[in-house]
C-alpha cells in the first residue's frame, strides 16, 4: 500500500500521495534543465550572429526547432495546438539571431518610447524653418508582418512565407520588418551625407523631415525598389510628402501624426524667430472623442444626470491627459458647443411637454462667474460636466 501524507486545509483532511510529489518534484528539476538547455542555444545563436556566421546560426536553430525538451517546453507554455507549439519555437529560434543584428546596426534615426518625446524631437528639428516631411507607415501597404515574411534574411526551412502569423512571432516580425525599413533608409542617408535629414521612428510610424526635394524622392524610389522586389503592392498615398507651412501640390501645409497636427507659421510678432510651431490635436482625434461623448449620451437616456457627467468627464479627462501639451482653442471650444447641444436634446427627450426653462433650470446651473454648467448633486457631492478648453 502507498504512503500517504495528510496535510490541513481549512477544516477538512487531505490525502496526499507520496509518490505523485516526487514525480511532480522531478518533473519541475527536468523543466528546469531544459530551460537551461534552452538558454544556452539561444546565447550561442546570438554570439554567433553577433561573428556573421550566418552558417552557424542556421544549424542552431535547426537544433533548437528539433529538440524533443524544447518541444516539451514550447508546448507546456502555449495554450493552443501544434500550430501555437511551431510559432513558440520559431520566436525562440529567430529572436536571438535578430537582437544581435540590432545591437550592431548602426542606424542614424532616432527611437523614443513616450508620445511626448517624439512631438518635442519634432519640434526641435523645426526650429530652424520649415522643412518637407515624409511619414511612412507601413500599415497603408500591408502588415509588418507579412513584409518580414517575404526578407531573403529569414531561414526557409521554417516555412514563415507559408503560415499564418499571430501572438508573439507576429510582433517579432513587425520588429524585424520595421528593423529592415529603418536599415535601408539609414544606408541611403548615410550615402547621400546630407546633414539637413532627419530620421525619426515611433513604433510603426517613421518620419523623414528633409529640405530638399530631391533627397526625399531619391529616398522614396530606393524604398519603392526595395518593396518591389519583395512583391509588395505600392499604393501612392504611402509616398505622399507634406510641408510644414507651405502647400506641396494638392496636399495642405502640416502633416498628422499619432492624433495630433503639427504645422508652422510664419510668425510677425517675435523677434529672431520667421516660423513658429503648433502642436493640436488632428480633426480625425477630435472628430472621433466627439464621436464617443455622443454614443455615452445616446445610449444613457434614462440614466441619472450624475451618473452621466461621472462616465463624460472620465472621457474628457482622458483626452487631457493624451492631449495635455497640445491645444487649441478653437477645437476645445468647438467640443464644448457640440456636446452642449447633445446635452440639450438629451435634457429635451426627457421632458417632452415642458417648457424650454424648465428643463434648462433642472439640469443647468448657474455658477459664480455668471455662466451656466451642466451639473448637480450626485450621492451628496457636487459634480458637473469639465470643459475642454484648457
Amino acid at each position: 500500500m502507498k504512503k500517504t501524507k495528510a496535510s490541513l486545509i481549512g477544516t477538512r483532511m487531505v490525502c496526499v500521495d507520496e509518490s505523485l510529489l516526487t514525480v511532480k518534484g522531478e518533473m519541475k528539476g527536468r523543466r528546469n534543465f531544459w530551460q537551461r538547455g534552452l538558454w544556452k542555444l539561444q546565447q550561442r545563436i546570438y554570439r554567433a550572429s553577433k561573428r556573421g556566421d550566418i552558417k552557424v546560426v542556421r544549424k542552431l536553430q535547426k537544433m533548437l526547432m528539433r529538440s524533443a525538451s524544447v518541444r516539451y517546453l514550447a508546448s507546456d507554455s502555449c495554450d493552443g495546438g501544434s500550430i501555437a507549439v511551431q510559432q513558440c519555437l520559431m520566436q525562440w529560434a529567430l529572436e536571438p539571431e535578430w537582437r544581435a543584428r540590432w545591437e550592431l546596426d548602426d542606424a542614424v534615426g532616432s527611437h523614443f518610447s513616450s508620445v511626448g518625446e517624439l512631438l518635442q524631437a519634432i519640434a526641435k528639428s523645426l526650429e530652424n524653418g520649415p522643412k518637407l516631411v515624409w511619414v511612412i507607415d507601413l500599415t497603408r501597404l500591408c502588415q509588418p508582418r507579412i513584409l518580414a515574411q517575404r526578407l531573403p534574411d529569414l531561414p526557409r526551412s521554417m516555412g514563415l512565407n507559408k503560415a499564418r502569423i499571430d501572438g508573439a512571432l507576429g510582433c517579432l516580425l513587425d520588429a524585424i520588418a520595421l528593423g529592415e525599413l529603418n536599415h535601408q533608409l539609414s544606408r541611403l542617408i548615410r550615402e547621400l551625407g546630407n546633414p539637413g535629414t532627419t530620421l525619426i521612428q515611433y513604433g510603426e510610424m517613421m518620419v523623414i523631415l528633409d529640405d530638399d526635394m530631391m533627397a526625399i524622392n531619391t529616398y522614396q524610389r530606393a524604398i519603392s525598389d526595395w518593396l518591389e522586389k519583395l512583391e509588395i503592392p505600392q499604393v501612392s498615398d504611402f509616398y505622399a510628402v507634406t510641408n510644414t507651412a507651405n502647400c506641396v501640390e494638392e496636399n495642405s501645409p502640416g502633416f498628422d501624426l499619432l492624433g495630433f497636427h503639427i504645422r508652422q507659421f510664419k510668425n510677425h510678432h517675435r523677434r529672431g524667430l520667421n516660423y513658429y510651431t503648433t502642436i493640436s490635436p488632428s480633426r480625425e482625434s477630435a472628430h472621433q472623442h466627439y464621436r464617443e461623448l455622443a454614443t455615452i449620451v445616446s445610449s444613457h437616456k434614462a440614466s441619472r444626470q450624475g451618473d452621466l457627467i461621472n462616465l463624460l468627464n472620465r472621457k474628457i479627462a482622458d483626452w487631457f491627459s493624451q492631449y495635455q501639451g497640445a491645444n487649441n482653442r478653437k477645437i476645445h471650444r468647438n467640443l464644448d458647443r457640440l456636446i452642449d447641444r447633445k446635452l440639450r436634446s438629451w435634457a429635451k427627450r426627457r421632458h417632452p411637454d415642458k417648457p424650454r426653462n424648465y428643463w434648462r433650470r433642472k439640469y443647468w446651473q448657474v455658477t459664480e462667474t455668471g455662466g451656466c454648467r451642466f451639473g448637480c448633486f450626485h450621492k451628496g457631492k457636487w459634480v458637473s460636466l469639465l470643459k475642454h478648453r484648457v
